[in-house]
């Protein structure tokens, strides 16, 4: 029997967020040098473009805090309309039916709930080397300017780092990518852990 879609949607979720944080801790071992140039790296990439594309699809006005905010994010993800043709979306089309955007959409909400579990990560679960293992200082994104901003910031490092030392993107910035990754590996694993015991 073929397994359920949707589980093996979410386990894909966790190999990525795993794989990730392992390429990042292997740059940092060696002193920050660049990411190499790997499979795993480009479908991690390829995944922070579907938490995005995830991000858009979900937006609601209502969750702006302010006009500016929505002005901003309007210009970050709204002016260019090629965004829509690799989610398969367009204005009109006579091929056939719309691409449902079910893995972005899965993507993105396994991000938000990473984002806001990075700060409850277990001790024993945080490998970044630094002298307090915790994540609990690094604010939850509140807002959608917030959420974007962090988004970006993630591929910034990924994709930077894949030309640049990774030690050029800044430690806070590595940290919060590398600590997301961790989290959303550990979340994915709690679910197998617990679902296994129940």
């Amino acid at each position: 029997m073929d397994p359920d879609p949707g589980l093996k949607l979410f386990s894909n979720l966790g190999d990525v967020s795993r794989t990730a944080r392992q390429i990042l801790a292997q740059a940092m071992a060696r002193g920050g040098t660049r990411l190499l140039p790997s499979v795993h790296l480009d479908l991690t990439l390829e995944h922070l473009g579907h938490v995005r594309e995830g991000f858009i699809i979900t937006l609601r006005t209502t969750s702006f805090r302010s006009r500016s905010e929505l002005r901003h994010v309007v210009r970050a993800i709204l002016v260019d309309w090629k965004w829509l043709e690799p989610l398969g979306l367009r204005w009109m089309t006579t091929s056939g039916p719309l691409e449902k955007p079910t893995l972005q959409v899965v993507a993105f909400a396994h991000a938000a709930v990473t984002l806001g579990a990075m700060r409850h990560l277990p001790a024993d679960q945080v490998t970044f080397p630094q002298l307090k293992r915790s994540y609990a200082d690094i604010p939850v994104p509140g807002s959608p300017g917030e959420i974007l901003q962090r988004i970006e910031e993630m591929e910034v490092v990924m994709a930077r780092s894949s030309r640049l030392p990774l030690s050029r993107c800044g430690r806070e910035p590595v940290r919060r990518t590398y600590g997301y990754f961790e989290t959303g590996a550990w979340l994915v694993g709690q679910h197998w852990r617990l679902g296994s015991l129940g």
